[in-house]
């Protein structure tokens, strides 16, 4: 049966719908059969089956081929999604069926209460089985069916492991170097394990009880942090019961506490993506948050039409990105994609949902004449356009800027009348954020009459014009025949940029008719005329 092409079909490159200004960009999973969030209705319509019930977490591993000819891009995914409360998994392929992955009981291959997920870039994958205290290991491949996991081990005697995360050593190619990273939240600590045996091997640990530094309570959810794509040396990991957000660093094979940043509330999950950027899901405050890598705060998401409810996870896909156009022998790229899946509590609107991760100016200030300094939601590629005071117009490019607050060097603002920036992501140019500061008042070269904005109009219009000097000034409104309808501006003014605001009525106050109107203004000695509908 196909269904709603399952949830992986949200995570395709790119969206075709993507273009707008905001840090996330809601995206519908499933728009051919009319479906914007995964929820029990939608399963039950599309597919005759609930699906789920408690989802706790998803992880979702690709594959990218890229040619010179048709079918010039083609995209494999696979998603996983824990059920805690019918303890199994759910995974499938973009137009696939879902299957399930395992059932209630003790032995091999089966479940407690599966929470958190996390693939290794060689396809295995790793489920936290908080109620069984142990981590189950399978490896995902392709069988004659489509995907197919398979269980390939478990590491037993942890203390309700909560969420585990992959650490790829700065080599996804080479596994020999991962790293398993465990979140035991009932022994308030987060173990580490070598994975580049047979069998993980417990290498350290790190934590014990409490509220100060290289303290727990209860740490929920972590993840390793990424620069470019891999990973680097910071560990996210979400300490639940302080309410706070703690970094630390992987160094050798051991953790060292490096710093925190308090939350509103407990953040159930932690994610990273392509550039390091964080997400959080804060469940009590029905709310995903975006961090920088310096822990930041950028941006956050609470829904769209429908509000977040209870979100409990945010997973960032990431897949192996094959380039054949330049002939054999490119290696592939392990990259994050620029969409995410949301999960939240499964009920008759809210479940799955997906966005894709876009880009925002959030504030732009001025710090001397030759500096601005910016708030980004997302790493991006910046261009600047300045105004000068005397009307010229310059452009310049300002290369890649990392989220967060940035500071750019832009010369010659002692100069500059406007500075308009604009990000576009370094996921797809389409997605694009402007923001543009005024400086100072523009003096042009020379006397400008702009359009009247709207024309033709109705009841009322907007007149702009521009002084290169302070001047003297009347703007006046006449009919077809010549005879002054309105003055709308007369006395001295200072150079720069002005507005008038006509209200289609004479100078009485009685309401003109419709018909071609002109607008004259004279100043210092020059004139200019424009003509104007009014619509009745």
């Amino acid at each position: 049966m196909r269904t709603t092409a399952w949830i992986a079909s949200l995570l395709v490159a790119s969206s075709a719908s993507a273009a707008g200004t905001n840090a996330f960009l809601p995206r519908p999973l499933a728009p051919e059969l009319g479906v914007s969030v995964l929820n029990r209705n939608a399963a039950e319509r599309w597919t005759g089956r609930a699906l789920l019930d408690e989802p706790a977490a998803s992880a979702v591993y690709g594959e990218i081929h890229i040619y010179n000819t048709l079918p010039y891009l083609a995209a494999e995914y696979v998603t996983v999604t824990s059920d805690a409360r019918w303890q199994r998994l759910l995974y499938g392929a973009p137009g696939d069926a879902p299957r399930a992955f395992g059932s209630g009981g003790t032995g091999p291959g089966q479940f407690g209460e599966p929470r958190g997920l996390a693939f290794a870039p060689d396809g295995r994958l790793f489920v936290a089985d908080r109620a069984l205290g142990r981590v189950t290991v399978l490896r995902l491949h392709q069988g004659p069916q489509g995907p197919q996991l398979d269980y390939a081990g478990q590491i037993d005697g942890l203390v309700q492991p909560m969420d585990v995360a992959v650490h790829d050593g700065g080599t996804p190619s080479d596994p020999a170097d991962d790293r398993l990273l465990v979140a035991e939240a009932g022994a308030q600590r987060v173990a580490v394990y070598e994975l580049s045996g047979t069998a993980p091997v417990r290498l350290s640990e790190f934590g014990a009880r409490g509220s100060a530094a290289g303290e727990f309570l209860y740490p929920r959810a972590v993840c390793a942090g990424r620069a470019a794509g891999v990973c680097d040396d910071a560990v996210y990991v979400s300490d639940a019961g302080n309410h706070r957000l703690v970094q630390l660093a992987l160094v050798g094979n051991r953790l060292e506490w490096r710093r925190t940043v308090t939350l509103p509330t407990e953040a159930t999950s932690v994610d990273s993506d392509h550039n390091g950027n964080l997400y959080l899901a804060l469940r009590r405050d029905g709310m995903v948050w975006k961090m920088s890598p310096r822990m930041e705060h950028v941006a956050s998401y609470s829904g769209d039409a429908v509000a977040l409810d209870a979100p409990r996870d945010v997973a960032i896909p990431f897949a192996w990105v094959h380039d054949h156009r330049g002939g054999a022998g490119a290696a592939p790229v392990w990259r994050g994609q620029g969409s995410a899946l949301v999960l939240e509590a499964w009920g008759a609107s809210t479940g799955v949902r997906g966005f894709d991760l876009g880009v925002d100016i959030l504030e732009v200030e001025r710090r001397d004449a030759s500096t601005l300094e910016v708030l980004l939601t997302d790493t991006a590629t910046l261009h600047a356009t300045i105004v000068a005071k005397d009307g010229t117009v310059s452009t310049q490019d300002l290369g890649s800027v990392a989220s967060g607050r940035q500071r750019l060097h832009v010369p010659a603002l002692d100069d500059a009348a406007r500075v308009t920036l604009v990000a576009e992501s370094q996921y797809d140019p389409a997605r694009r954020a402007e923001r543009t500061l005024e400086m100072a008042a523009l003096v042009p070269s020379h006397l400008v009459l702009r359009q009247n904005s709207p024309n033709p109009f109705n009841p009322s219009t907007s007149i702009r014009f521009e002084l290169p000097a302070p001047a003297a000034v009347r703007l006046a409104v006449y009919d077809v025949r010549g005879r002054c309808v309105r003055t709308l501006a007369e006395g001295a003014m200072d150079a720069g940029s002005h507005t008038a605001t006509w209200d289609g009525r004479d100078a009485r106050g009685v309401r003109a008719g419709s018909g071609l109107y002109f607008y004259k203004l004279d100043a210092g000695g020059m004139s200019d005329v424009r003509k104007m509908v009014l619509a009745q």
